[in-house]
């Protein structure tokens, strides 16, 4: 129980790494996710650190590999050059930007799950732009801005156009709105 305790004591910064250890032959094996490479070294420098563990099996997943290695693969393709592939914590993955159309939208789903293997730790957070610009000329019409025009400009919505001075605090809404979008 105590050398149980002393290995939770040293993987204790890493709250997504899970371990099994075994007294009669000094071996630990070892799982889950860390963020960095340099995480990785220092979780196995402090294991390494203990004297009564003779090996270590380290089936440890470094979420910044995972990162490069799909986001190499994105950037092949023209029309996911968009998308970006990051993570918060360690073993939760967020596949944001933006994509044209539906179609495109539906062909990255489609290759995301053929191609990364912890689909279960994915948030797919990419924005079909199509789909956005429908509710954006929404908003717009509904708050009735039918003089103010948008574009897009590197992921940034831009307004153009007059509003009435009586309106400003109800365009201030709007705005808001699509803020939230």
């Amino acid at each position: 129980a105590d050398e149980t305790h002393e290995i939770s004591k040293a993987l204790k910064s890493f709250p997504e790494v899970e371990f099994s250890f075994n007294p009669s032959t000094g071996k630990i094996f070892i799982l889950g996710h860390v963020m960095t490479e340099v995480d990785h070294q220092e979780m196995i420098y402090l294991l390494k650190s203990l004297s009564f563990l003779q090996s270590i099996e380290d089936n440890v997943i470094i979420d910044e590999l995972v990162w490069e290695n799909t986001n190499a693969l994105l950037v092949k393709n023209a029309i996911w050059r968009g998308v970006n592939l990051t993570s918060v914590i360690p073993g939760h993955f967020v596949l944001r930007g933006y994509v044209q159309t539906i179609d495109e939208s539906t062909k990255l789903a489609e290759y995301m799950n053929l191609n990364f293997p912890y689909l279960d730790k994915l948030d797919n957070q990419v924005v079909v732009e199509n789909t956005l610009e429908a509710q954006i000329q929404s908003i717009l019409l509904e708050s009735n801005f039918v003089n103010v025009t948008f574009q897009f400009a590197n992921g940034e919505l831009v307004l153009a156009g007059r509003v009435p001075s009586n309106k400003q605090n109800d365009f201030n809404g709007t705005v808001g709105n699509l803020k939230k979008i």
